[in-house]
């Protein structure tokens, strides 16, 4: 869909790619569009195109219902006690109580796209990635000290590969 709306929003010279994430890298399909979007933002900036990664976090929606399914023998034994397994029991007693209300979020991305209310901001019509909700904002600034955390540890090792360093 990308690359065929893509022709006609470069003619218009005006156009937005909205794709959907999660905020979170536990999918390699989704790491891969943001990976994309990232990548066409860059080259369709000069069209006036703008790509919208929206990322949300948890909605009091149906999608808990019959979106997984903790396995009838449980889970093998390497997986007990990890985050695999604490997402499967989260998600089997939150239904009804996520935080997020998808009807203010679904506002929020119109909003965002058309340019009107909290998306009239410039910085905000500048921004790539649109986290939703509490949760989702969380995760993307514990994403973020992550890898600065990361970055700051092996600084000196990246910059000792130049030239110019001693």
């Amino acid at each position: 869909m990308i690359k065929g709306a893509i022709p006609y929003f470069r003619t218009k010279k005006r156009g937005t790619i909205v794709t959907m994430s999660s905020g979170i890298m536990y999918l390699a399909s989704k790491f891969a569009l943001e990976a994309i979007s990232e990548g066409l933002q860059l080259q369709l900036r000069p069209f006036s195109i703008r790509l919208l990664i929206l990322e949300p976090g948890l909605f009091r929606t149906n999608w808990l219902v019959g979106s997984f399914e903790i396995p009838e023998r449980g889970l093998s034994e390497g997986y007990v006690g990890t985050t695999i397994d604490e997402g499967l029991t989260m998600y089997a007693t939150m239904h009804g109580s996520q935080d997020g209300d998808p009807k203010k979020a679904a506002k929020i991305v119109i909003d965002v796209i058309t340019g009107v209310g909290f998306g009239s901001d410039e910085k905000v019509r500048s921004c790539l990635r649109l986290p939703l909700g509490i949760d989702a904002m969380e995760k993307a600034r514990e994403y973020v000290k992550t890898l600065t955390e990361e970055l700051d540890s092996i600084e000196v090792i990246a910059r000792s590969t130049s030239f110019t360093q001693c």
